[in-house]
């Protein structure tokens, strides 16, 4: 169990020591939860935390029926049919959510590093896999997956696409990820734009220079998590 998200991160920093100031080391956070996590796992390791979007496509009818996934590199996981309005809303919402999360801002570059990628939790594994698969695509050094709690079927599909995975509770019958967690409240884009900001500020990166106008300065307003 995990008091929270932040928690989850500092217990999953413990678990990756080694990887303490890894030269070119990087971890990658799936918006929104995985940020919290990342935050306070990059915070521990002293390694520069960015987005990766993995975007669920969920069905019409059935919002928590999740159809598949679609990344920012624009590749797609189905799990099930998907109808072509469906994959087009979903690359839409990843498009809007990297312009807000990055400002226009590339990846940064992937290949030869070590790369941890980070998320609150993974029940099917779908959104988390398509991003595994997406990233090690670039190349990296060595992939590694962070998760605090994920199933063995999610466990399972995400090994084959890694060189690592650490996740800390691998329950059989994941149906919830907040009966892994104290408090579990939805994340907010402006505590992500926060975090992100913060971080990225600590290591030499003005997030805030590379934001269309209307987010410039709004993170001044955000919670303080100093």
């Amino acid at each position: 169990m995990f008091i929270d998200r932040e928690d989850a991160g500092e217990k999953l920093a413990e678990a990756l020591g080694r990887y303490r100031a890894a030269h070119g080391g990087l971890v990658l956070a799936l918006p929104r939860g995985g940020v919290v996590v990342g935050f306070a796992l990059s915070r521990r390791l002293g390694l520069p935390l960015d987005v990766f979007i993995s975007q669920k496509i969920r069905a019409a009818e059935e919002p928590e029926l999740a159809l598949g996934a679609v990344t920012e590199r624009g590749t797609m996981l189905a799990d099930r049919a998907i109808e072509p309005p469906l994959a087009h809303m979903a690359k839409q919402e990843v498009e809007w959510r990297r312009l807000l999360y990055r400002g226009g801002r590339p990846l940064p570059l992937i290949a030869g590093r070590i790369v941890i990628l980070v998320d609150d939790g993974a029940a099917t594994g779908s959104t988390f896999l398509a991003a595994a698969q997406a990233v090690d695509a670039l190349a990296p050094k060595r992939l590694v997956a962070a998760l605090p709690v994920a199933s063995v079927e999610a466990s399972d599909k995400i090994r084959g696409y890694v060189d690592e995975l650490v996740a800390l509770e691998r329950p059989e019958d994941l149906v919830c990820l907040g009966d892994y967690y104290d408090e579990f409240r939805p994340v907010s884009d402006a505590e992500v734009l926060k975090r992100l900001s913060y971080r990225q500020g600590r290591d030499g990166v003005r997030r805030d220079a590379f934001a269309p106008p209307a987010l410039r300065g709004r993170h001044e307003r955000f919670l303080n998590v100093d």
